[in-house]
């Protein structure tokens, strides 16, 4: 500060001031001298303020800059919640024990009862029975996978086969009725069965009319009769045996002392074969259980307990004394 006054001093131009006036204005250079370096330390200090401010933003600038490029990590998302169905929209039930299903991406365990819906994957572990909205009959064997799929105008059923088999009670009622696997098969009130293995699927009938269509080919499959396609090729005709071909899906019976007649009844709705015998035939009583046997040979054992003969045309059966 006394440079300052020195400085002060020495700017006074004029006769050098009378002796008795040098402490006044001493003393009002230091006064001045005060306030400017007042001045002086505000300026730097606001300098200074300022100049930490930039830098504080500059830095939060990069620090924003590298949150904002770094990447954030995901948050846990919450499972879908499983859909609760009211029975409203089911296109079938279960009609076994239990039956594994894939359902809204989680596997599921149905009981018997239970509605089933469009996409519902079902992939049992042993024979499972559905039955499907219009009354129709869907056996499942162990390790299939089968998918209900939603109809499509025209349709009253339309089932997915990717792998295993599958036997059906078509009912009568309108609408086609759909089992889609490596070819495609189509029935209108029928008994009939569909496997699916390596790409080949294969049909066979027990009773009314089946098309398979496949490579834009197409063959009517009837009572009895077997036939085969592999993906995009022409359906054919196969030497296969309905009744041994779906001796997996026969329920085991059992006829205690019942007439012949009701027993015929069973093995015409059950089998390929139509039997016809006279009234008092029809009328002797019989008792047999039928599991999965070939039918032939349950036949021929009830003829010779019966002391019967009997005469085979196709899948025609004539019975008599």
């Amino acid at each position: 500060m006394s440079d300052d006054i020195e400085k002060l001093l020495q700017s006074f131009e004029g006769p050098d001031p009378p002796r008795e006036v040098r402490p006044a204005m001493m003393a009002v250079a230091r006064a001045q001298a005060k306030i400017n370096a007042k001045a002086a330390a505000r300026r730097a200090r606001s300098s200074l303020i300022r100049r930490w401010m930039a830098v504080a933003a500059a830095v939060a600038a990069v620090v924003v800059a590298g949150l904002a490029l770094r990447p954030q990590p995901k948050e846990p998302q919450p499972e879908p919640p499983s859909v609760v169905r009211d029975g409203t929209g089911a296109i079938g039930s279960v009609e076994s024990d239990s039956l594994a299903a894939h359902r809204d991406g989680k596997m599921i365990q149905l009981k018997n009862g239970d509605k089933l819906y469009a996409e519902d994957k079902l992939r049992p572990e042993n024979r499972s029975d559905v039955r499907l909205s219009d009354g129709s009959l869907a056996r499942i064997d162990g390790g299939s996978e089968l998918t209900l799929q939603k109809p499509d105008p025209g349709e009253r059923v339309h089932l997915r086969l990717a792998t295993g088999r599958v036997f059906l009670r078509a009912a009568k009622a309108q609408g086609e009725f759909i089992v889609a696997a490596s070819a495609r098969v189509r029935a209108l009130g029928t008994t009939f069965g569909v496997s699916e293995l390596d790409g080949t699927t294969s049909v066979n009938v027990i009773d009314g009319k089946v098309a398979l269509e496949s490579g834009g080919k197409r063959i009517e499959l009837e009572r009895g009769q077997s036939g085969a396609a592999t993906e995009g090729t022409a359906p054919e005709l196969t030497s296969d045996n309905p009744n041994q071909a779906l001796r997996w899906a026969r329920d085991p019976v059992r006829f205690k002392d019942r007439p012949l007649g009701e027993v015929l009844d069973w093995l015409s709705r059950n089998s390929s074969f139509r039997f016809s015998a006279p009234p008092a035939v029809r009328q002797m009583r019989v008792s047999v259980v039928i599991s999965d046997e070939p039918m032939l040979e349950i036949i021929d054992a009830m003829m010779l307990t019966c002391n019967l003969t009997r005469d085979v045309q196709g899948n025609d059966i004539t019975i008599r004394k």
